[in-house]
């Protein structure tokens, strides 16, 4: 597949994601799409948005207009989860702009506890989607919803009927909460590298 249809088709995909409201989570909520090359060879899946406190009592479309002054485009990992990622790249070798990253989940939860199994495989289609529309080599499962969603744990390395290799990984939020962690993180990050 070319890469101006797998751009067109990742868009069409974005803009179902903005209009799903399959799950009742109450609103506001922080929607995030999935960034880097529609052809990249390793796909990061990480958990879902996060919503800061302060926006809470905002409307949607306060919330909308907040995110967009601040990031522009609402992307995955764009908070300080986002920078301990890229350390986390850095430290792996791998080369960040030619990952795709995105999340399980699309949503951000009420009081950002963790997705239930139902919005899990609500959010499902979407992470299918982009799986079958970018194609990596490896996908970097790192949260709790995307190991669910791979079936793989911390750690393990299986392949699946696609082609594509799945790594379980620890997310970069749990590195942040346990510094130690973080080589233990990069080298599972790195054996993404073994697979391209």
């Amino acid at each position: 597949m070319e890469k101006t249809s797998r751009s067109f088709l990742v868009e069409s995909l974005n803009e179902d994601i903005a209009r799903c409201e399959k799950c009742v989570l109450g609103y506001p909520v922080v929607k995030t799409f999935g960034r880097g090359p529609v052809d990249a060879k390793i796909m990061f899946v990480g958990e879902c948005p996060w919503m800061k406190q302060e926006w809470s009592g905002m409307s949607q479309e306060q919330v909308n207009a907040e995110l967009k002054s601040r990031y522009g485009n609402v992307t995955s990992f764009g908070d300080i989860a986002g920078k301990k990622l890229s350390e986390l790249f850095g430290a792996a070798n791998i080369n960040e702009d030619e990952v795709y990253v995105t999340n399980a989940v699309k949503c951000s939860m009420p009081g950002n506890v963790n997705p239930r199994a139902d919005e899990m495989v609500n959010c499902n289609k979407f992470l299918t989607a982009e799986v079958g529309i970018v194609k990596p080599k490896v996908v970097l499962a790192a949260s709790h919803a995307s190991r669910k969603v791979f079936e793989v744990e911390v750690d393990e390395i299986k392949g699946s009927l696609f082609g594509y290799v799945i790594i379980g990984a620890y997310h970069p939020s749990y590195v942040v909460r346990f510094p130690s962690m973080f080589g233990k993180a990069a080298r599972q990050y790195n054996k993404a590298r073994l697979f391209l």
